[in-house]
């Protein structure tokens, strides 16, 4: 049983990697000329690339739903679909991005303003980033994209989470969480939702408007549910 049941996971994990693509490209400006320092980003992951000086970059271990980001200012960007291409070459112009993906595939993207809505927010995670990177645990999710939280374990075998510069010698120093509005903490929200039923969880580090129950952070975790 244990041996068909470690079959089925390496199985699963062949698929998934092969289903894994490495897209590389070059950007132009509207002239053709190659771009450096243009920043590219795979959109509810931490893949990021930048262009060289001959304009070249590359993108790791995209999957087949992955959209790009080409941002050709700080809050402008064009979005596309590689799909199946492992080659693209991207051009910078007043239009838009346009995309050729060779033998005579183009297609333009249109210049879009970075939003909360539509961008990636460092101390929010969103239920599409939860579904894209396959984050297990909220603390496995909230470990990979919010930095300035220390990590221990307590004295049941739980964890304990700390946002750094925010110690009391006598009080504790644990977050506030917050499920649906009900006071918690990071155990107890582990245990009350299913992390695929989260909508978004955000790390709100100085914890304003909450008084002094908020003064070691609070997390605010949104089910589907609410």
């Amino acid at each position: 049983m244990k041996k068909s049941i470690v079959l089925y996971i390496l199985m699963l994990l062949s698929v998934n990697l092969m289903a894994q693509n490495d897209l590389t490209g070059i950007v132009l400006d509207n002239s053709g000329q190659p771009v450096k320092g243009i920043n590219l980003r795979v959109q509810y992951t931490h893949i990021f690339a930048k262009s060289n000086k001959a304009g070249e970059f590359k993108l790791k271990r995209l999957q087949p739903n992955d959209s790009v980001r080409v941002y050709k200012t700080p809050s402008i960007f064009a979005q596309f679909l590689p799909g199946s291409s492992k080659a693209v070459k991207l051009q910078l112009t007043d239009q838009g991005l346009v995309i050729d993906r060779g033998e005579n595939q183009k297609e333009l993207a249109e210049y879009k303003k970075e939003t909360r809505d539509n961008g990636f927010n460092g101390n929010v995670i969103t239920a599409k980033m939860i579904e894209r990177n396959n984050y297990q645990t909220i603390v496995e999710a909230i470990k990979a994209n919010v930095g300035g939280i220390d990590y221990g374990q307590t004295s049941s075998g739980g964890t304990s989470m700390t946002i750094r510069g925010q110690k009391s010698m006598n009080l504790s120093n644990e977050p506030m969480v917050l499920v649906d509005g009900v006071q918690t903490d990071i155990n107890g929200a582990e245990s009350m939702c299913n992390i695929h039923d989260i909508e978004s969880i955000e790390v709100n580090k100085d914890g304003l408007g909450y008084g002094v129950r908020g003064a070691n952070g609070v997390i605010i975790i949104k089910t589907k549910r609410q």
